[in-house]
């Protein structure tokens, strides 16, 4: 049973998102069109295409190459992720000493 609590603390989350999302809209926007364009041309039109050098080879070789950096992109964000949660407690340890009125404790 949700309390009146509960209800505030979902409404202010409701808010915050709405706040953040008036700053990123450009971006969520620009996200969504990319992802519409690559759905609508992968592979359908994608496997129409034929070169005069590769003649039939070049759907297959779209297809791979376009596989090949979907692979890279999602292993270099999980990389970064990890080395990012590695260095996070080195980063902490060796951070400065706060300062209070511009005098180093």
């Amino acid at each position: 049973m949700l309390t009146s609590g509960d209800i505030v603390v979902i409404a202010d989350g409701i808010v915050v998102r709405f706040e953040v999302s008036k700053c990123v809209w450009t971006y969520m926007a620009s996200i969504c069109i990319v992802y519409f364009v690559t759905l609508s041309l992968f592979p359908g039109i994608e496997s129409e295409i034929i070169s005069c050098r590769l003649g039939s080879w070049m759907p297959v070789v779209l297809i791979a190459v376009f596989n090949l950096f979907d692979f890279v992109g999602k292993v270099r964000v999980i990389m970064l992720v990890c080395s990012h949660i590695n260095a996070t407690p080195a980063l902490s340890y060796y951070s400065p000493a706060p300062r209070v009125g511009g005098i180093k404790r």
